[in-house]
């Protein structure tokens, strides 16, 4: 994800109702976040989903994510270009935390996903 990407995103989401409403059905606010090693530069990468009143996509590392879904930057990337042509690739990922957040959060990820999809170019791997 770029910046121009999650703002793209975000500014989507903002005033969508039914990620609004889906929010408001979480018990509580979540964050996911990603730690994807070997990045550009062979950095790591992060990434963040923050369940609140909307949903907000992030480009930061989170001091208290609610899970941390930990993998390779390149898999990562594979699995999304993948999942855009309909194909399934699973990156292999471990989970620090509490990973029931993601069952929690899943429908509301689902419809935010709905709403804020956006074209992308995805690098060349």
């Amino acid at each position: 994800m770029s910046a121009e990407h999650v703002e793209a995103m975000n500014a989507l989401l903002v005033d969508a109702t039914g990620v609004r409403a889906a929010c408001r059905r979480l018990p509580r606010p979540y964050v996911i976040a990603y730690r994807l090693s070997d990045g550009p530069g062979g950095q790591d990468v992060h990434w963040t989903v923050a369940f609140d009143d909307t949903v907000r996509f992030g480009l930061t590392q989170h001091p208290q994510p609610d899970v941390v879904i930990v993998g390779a930057w390149r898999e990562m990337v594979l699995a999304s270009a993948a999942s855009r042509t309909g194909q399934a690739r699973e990156p292999e990922v471990r989970y620090e935390g509490d990973d029931q957040a993601l069952v929690v959060t899943a429908p509301v990820l689902e419809e935010a996903r709905a709403v804020a999809t956006v074209p992308v170019e995805f690098p060349d791997l």
